[in-house]
């Protein structure tokens, strides 16, 4: 195309006036080197000796006459020339526009069979241009559409109609990838569709982080709902598990009856177990966060992973260079464990393996996982299994709450949904890998932190503490006050109690205060606005916060997060004594 374009712009060069001199020069030295002269009739008598001149006349009219005929001729040729040369420039631009195109584009005949693709379709195919080129586009193809698909398709092309949709395709080393595509028909001078152009952009990229933010919209949902029955479920449960623990200290109880308390008291402490998990989920739970070595952990589980697992699952433990530490719950992060441990048991019905892998990584935008975690360092626990894997359905559920594959009877559905919640409000991550057949994998990403001090190990349980001192108990729950009273009297204090703020103040007023306990949600004003209050008259007043539901904005500000300052409800005697006797005993250090 080049070499024609060069060959235009000479015609175009070639001026008529050179002709034109080129012609005259020929004649003159032709007339006089040979002494030739034209015999024109009309002027046959005219003296010979003129001869010469008329045949120089002759020449320069003729050529001053071929001169504006060549100019004329020229002038034409060069706009259809230069016409010629444009349109060969905006064709190369065209053709470098479509080759340099970051959007794939094939163009196929009406069988259909590729007749062109330009470098960005051969780079997200995998394909090269010898291996695509009359091939049908279903090269590419990943199966995943229907029979419905493809008719609407082609119906819209058959009309002469643009086609706009998405598709799933397959690259050459069997990795699908999304494309938003426009396909349209290409029509001749007389109208007749003569062939197909496609143009694909790769939308894997956005369409994982559109699934990522529904996602997270859903579960934030649900994690709202659930932390909304949990907070009075709890304190239902405060009630049920509060009467029985008083029940069963009580004197003059037969045996049966102990028992039927008993089994009050374990049923009210399974149920607290359940709600700890919507809690969890929801990330609405207060954490007790320490710095911990993950490996020193996983190393505690073993012993009862591997009873947890049963005998024909093995338990392969492997671990590269020392983890660094994480600041996250031991308690809850043991939960995590387990709950993933139980799942993948239940996967493997007939037996497999059962490997959990901790490394140290680093998270940037080059590893591929920066769409969904924060870039930075993070302390990874990768664990997987050998059994049935999980459809790509069963995978966009698995942490949802209370969706499980199991038959009736044999799970809540808490089990992953708990191990998200936790991991999530730990500042980590949680992401899953499944196929049908291949086994799942589930892999937990927790920030690492430094300097790496174990936490200290728990004391031993101690007897519940007993005192002497005033305390003042604000809910508006009558029955959750009632029992925090007479578990508070039964142990030996004297207990004011208040159901809003207003009688909270006027009691304050009246009374010399050890200690306050109050509900963090009260009608008027919040416990914490409550406490501020109380304390301008009982200048360093201990306070115990005590609720069934943690609000996000209470925990940011600081003032329930403090493990010395919060108990979760549903609360045992002895928790509550425990809480109690710390505070009292701080606050007389303290003084």
């Amino acid at each position: 195309m080049s070499g024609s374009r060069s060959q235009r712009r000479r015609l175009i060069d070639l001026h008529p006036g050179r002709i034109a001199l080129g012609y005259a020069v020929l004649g003159l030295v032709w007339i006089y080197g040979t002494g030739f002269a034209v015999n024109l009739p009309p002027l046959a008598a005219i003296e010979p000796t003129l001869d010469i001149f008329k045949g120089t006349g002759f020449v320069i009219v003729t050529a001053f006459g071929l001169f504006l005929l060549l100019e004329r001729r020229s002038r034409a040729i060069q706009a259809g020339q230069l016409a010629l040369i444009r349109i060969d420039e905006q064709r190369a631009r065209l053709v470098a526009a479509v080759e340099q195109s970051a959007e794939a584009i094939v163009i196929t005949d009406l069988e259909p069979r590729i007749i062109y693709v330009n470098p960005a379709f051969q780079r997200v195919s995998g394909y090269s241009q010898l291996e695509l080129m009359g091939r049908n586009p279903s090269i590419v193809s990943s199966g995943r559409h229907d029979l419905a698909f493809w008719e609407q398709l082609w119906a819209t092309l058959l009309r002469g109609q643009t086609w706009h949709g998405r598709f799933i395709n397959c690259r050459r080393d069997g990795v699908t990838y999304e494309s938003d595509s426009i396909i349209t028909p290409v029509h001749d001078q007389d109208g007749n569709v003569v062939s197909y152009v496609g143009v694909q952009r790769d939308t894997t990229r956005e369409r994982a982080l559109e699934l990522n933010l529904a996602e997270a919209g859903r579960m934030e949902a649900i994690g709202q709902l659930a932390g909304g029955i949990a907070h009075d479920f709890n304190n239902l449960l405060m009630v049920m598990a509060g009467h029985a623990q008083l029940l069963s200290v009580a004197q003059g109880l037969d045996a049966e009856s102990r028992e039927d308390v008993d089994q009050i008291v374990h049923a009210s402490a399974s149920a607290a177990n359940l709600v700890s998990q919507l809690l969890a989920f929801s990330r609405r739970q207060v954490l007790r966060p320490a710095v911990l070595d993950l490996q020193d952990l996983v190393d505690q589980l073993r012993p009862m992973l591997v009873g947890l697992l049963g005998p024909t699952i093995k338990l392969d433990f492997q671990s590269g260079a020392t983890p660094g530490a994480v600041l996250a719950d031991a308690s809850q992060l043991e939960q995590v464990i387990v709950n993933l441990a139980v799942n993948a048991r239940d996967a493997m019905v007939s037996g497999g393996t059962f490997t959990m892998t901790l490394a140290n990584v680093d998270v940037d935008p080059s590893s591929g996982l920066a769409t969904s975690i924060k870039p930075g360092r993070y302390v990874r626990l990768t664990v997987s299994d050998t059994g049935s894997g999980m459809d790509a359905a069963t995978r966009g559920r698995v942490f949802e709450p209370f969706f499980t594959t199991k038959e009736h009877g044999r799970g809540t559905g808490l089990g992953l949904a708990t191990a998200h919640g936790i991991v999530n409000q730990s500042g980590g991550h949680i992401l899953v890998e499944s196929e049908l057949g291949h086994g799942s994998t589930f892999t937990v990403y927790l920030p690492h932190h430094e300097p790496a001090e174990v936490a200290p190990p728990a004391a031993v349980e101690a007897p519940v503490p007993t005192g002497r001192e005033t305390i003042l108990v604000v809910d508006d729950q009558d029955q959750v006050r009632t029992v925090i009273e007479r578990t508070l009297r039964q142990l030996g204090y004297t207990v004011f109690v208040a159901a809003d703020s207003s009688e909270a103040l006027r009691l304050a007023a009246l009374e010399k205060l050890s200690l306050l306990i109050t509900d963090v949600r009260l009608p008027g004003i919040d416990g914490p606005a409550l406490a501020a209050q109380i304390e301008h008259g009982h200048r360093g007043l201990p306070v115990l916060f005590v609720s069934g539901y943690a609000s996000e904005p209470m925990i940011e500000r600081g003032v329930i997060g403090d493990e010395a300052t919060f108990l979760a409800k549903p609360f045992t005697t002895a928790e509550l004594g425990r809480r109690v006797r710390e505070l009292l005993d701080r606050n007389r250090t303290d003084t």
